[in-house]
């Protein structure tokens, strides 16, 4: 795959951005009181590409651009709106 065809996109990009029907954001927020506290899982690093993660929500992610976001960092999904760690 060439670069070229990857799409980047800042992980907070689309934090509130997107439009939900009340339905889904009733079922979002209780998917979230679900997880328990603090254990957020981290982000998954790409070889060769320093300030790159994929997501660990979704299987086929594009990369997700977490440059500027210290070690450690709660950031968002763009496409799943579940949080993640900038490992």
């Amino acid at each position: 795959m060439k670069l070229s065809h990857l799409l980047l996109l800042p992980a907070v990009l689309l934090a509130g951005c997107a439009t939900m029907n009340p339905a889904d954001e009733e079922e979002a927020s209780a998917a979230q009181d679900e997880r328990p506290s603090g254990r957020l899982p981290y982000g998954n690093k790409v070889a060769d590409r320093d300030g790159f993660v994929t997501s660990p929500h979704s299987q086929n992610s594009a990369l997700i651009d977490v440059r500027g976001f210290p070690r450690g960092a709660e950031v968002t999904d763009p496409w799943t709106g579940e949080k993640f760690l900038v490992p």
